[in-house]
């Protein structure tokens, strides 16, 4: 039985999408970024400087909540630690506020599946303007695009084209571009028949699609015959 896999391991960088990288010091750079900044409705403390050394005293209108950030200081880890609101008016990302940062595409998703649900749709990464929800007879949604929160890589959030966004905890299921296989695991077709099993689980095979079969998310690794339960594999990333 041959499936359609991936030699080398599952290469995936999470993060913001960079634009443009210049040197700040050896333990910092600035890139754009097309995120935004949530106060939370906190006065803020700003800065003139992404290290936040330089206080300006002044601080964020607390009647306003969102705030277009321009640039953002990531650190050594690749954690946001400060982000400029324009003119070189840089907040800390380490105060309780929500960042967020989109970014084409997904690194690690194939697709996002809804089994059906009546998932609630936003115009907005945030979640915050809703518009309507996904058909309930379609059950496979390509990603465009990704919400990022704070400095983590969590992501809080996909677009499902047109700005439509929705969040990623509203899914049975996410499908991984690519897994690896446990070693005691049995393959099926689409009436959930064994068919076989996979050998090799020293590799990451790639996916083509998920269903639920028998009322269970199986993932295809090749034909109607290579069907998987998720969580046979690694990531399974079932809720």
């Amino acid at each position: 039985m041959r499936f359609k896999m991936v030699i080398a391991g599952l290469a995936v960088t999470l993060g913001a999408l960079t634009l443009s990288t210049a040197l700040v010091s050896a333990a910092t750079t600035i890139e754009k970024s097309h995120g935004i900044y949530y106060s939370r409705n906190q006065a803020i403390p700003l800065y003139h400087d992404p290290e936040l050394t330089r206080p300006s005293g002044k601080t964020l209108d607390p009647a306003i909540d969102s705030w277009q950030a321009f640039y953002e200081n990531i650190n050594e880890a690749g954690q946001v630690v400060s982000v400029d609101l324009g003119g070189n008016q840089w907040v800390n990302t380490a105060i309780k506020a929500v960042y967020h940062n989109v970014a084409h595409n997904s690194a690690i998703y194939l697709e996002a599946f809804s089994g059906g649900k009546s998932i609630q749709l936003y115009s907005d990464p945030e979640l915050k303007q809703p518009i309507g929800k996904l058909d309930p007879t379609i059950s496979d949604w390509k990603i465009t695009a990704v919400d990022y929160i704070n400095e983590s890589e969590l992501i809080y959030s996909v677009d499902l084209g047109n700005n439509q966004w929705a969040s990623i905890e509203a899914f049975p299921y996410m499908l991984p571009k690519a897994v690896m296989v446990d070693a005691d695991n049995t393959l099926v077709n689409l009436a959930g028949q064994p068919t076989g099993k996979v050998t090799n689980t020293d590799i990451n095979y790639l996916t083509f699609g998920v269903k639920y079969i028998n009322d269970k998310v199986f993932i295809n690794l090749g034909t109607d015959d290579q069907w998987i339960a998720a969580d046979q594999v690694v990531p399974s990333l079932i809720p």
